[in-house]
């Protein structure tokens, strides 16, 4: 929505947002390693190694990666997603070989950094709406998507009808120059004058709310993670099923399984982890 401050050159309001979702979660982080016992310097020496070389390593694999640039199915952000999940895929496996190096206990380090994962995320996603990326479907105006020719971009854009049937008393009009503007223009919903795109969910303050909730329920409950990495796998399983959730009101996403997207099959294997991982803890006691 506002991808540039208007004094400021250098600085943009995502990347401040993305600076005070790493300082929280670094915070959190030390504070908890703290309180079980772990020594905080392994996270001031773990997290910004694993998230730099995960950052670089994620950017060789991202430049090897098709990129399918088009705005009206994906608003130019298929080769940013595909990096995140590089950097994800990346930061376990160095974090893994940083306990083992260190002598810790990787189940133990995952549960330190599982819950501040989900507020870098809750913040980060504020950062997301400022910069009008990751926006949602449709918020009423459906008669419009008649003029949509391709079904599937139809269901991209109101992948639950009846969510899209009526526009919502907090849903987002994003200004011209921003993504859903340029997706909508693209689409032919609006005239490439118009001053704003048309409603839509804001599905980053939906991830928000509801990745601070999952927090506090995983903090508040603490207790029940007996065992090293039940932190961390409850946190991997809430955090997928939220976004397999909120994926169906996403505008952005290509649905690339009938209803789901990439980011679904994702959310998917994730669960399938989860539960891979708790079986065999389950076979071994």
């Amino acid at each position: 929505m506002y991808s540039q401050f208007p004094w400021i050159e250098w600085a943009t309001p995502w990347g401040v947002m993305i600076l005070l979702a790493w300082l929280s979660a670094w915070g959190l982080a030390r504070r908890r390693a703290a309180a079980t016992g772990l020594d905080p310097s392994h996270v001031d020496l773990a997290l910004p190694l694993a998230f730099i070389l995960g950052a670089f390593l994620a950017g060789v694999l991202g430049d090897a990666l098709v990129s399918e640039r088009w705005l009206a199915g994906d608003a130019l952000q298929l080769e940013t997603r595909r990096r995140l999940y590089a950097v994800a895929a990346v930061m376990l496996p160095l974090l893994y070989a940083y306990s083992r190096w260190a002598g810790l206990s990787f189940r133990k380090l995952a549960d330190t950094l599982a819950a501040p994962a989900l507020v870098f995320m809750a913040l980060a996603r504020i950062g997301c709406l400022l910069a009008g990326c990751c926006f949602g479907g449709l918020s009423g105006h459906p008669e419009l998507l008649a003029n949509v020719a391709d079904p599937a971009l139809q269901r991209q854009l109101a992948t639950v009808p009846v969510l899209a049937a009526f526009e919502l008393p907090w849903a987002l009009r994003f200004p011209a120059g921003s993504f859903a503007h340029g997706q909508h223009v693209a689409l032919g919903l609006i005239p490439p004058d118009a001053p704003a795109s048309l409603p839509v969910h804001p599905v980053q303050l939906y991830e928000t709310l509801l990745l601070l909730i999952l927090w506090a329920v995983v903090v508040g409950h603490r207790r029940c993670w007996r065992q090293p990495g039940s932190e961390a796998l409850a946190v991997l399983a809430g955090y997928a099923a939220l976004q397999f959730g909120l994926e169906f009101l996403r505008g952005d996403n290509l649905l690339v399984a009938g209803p789901l997207t990439l980011n679904q099959l994702f959310c998917l294997a994730a669960a399938l982890l989860v539960a891979a991982l708790l079986t065999s803890r389950y076979r071994t006691r």
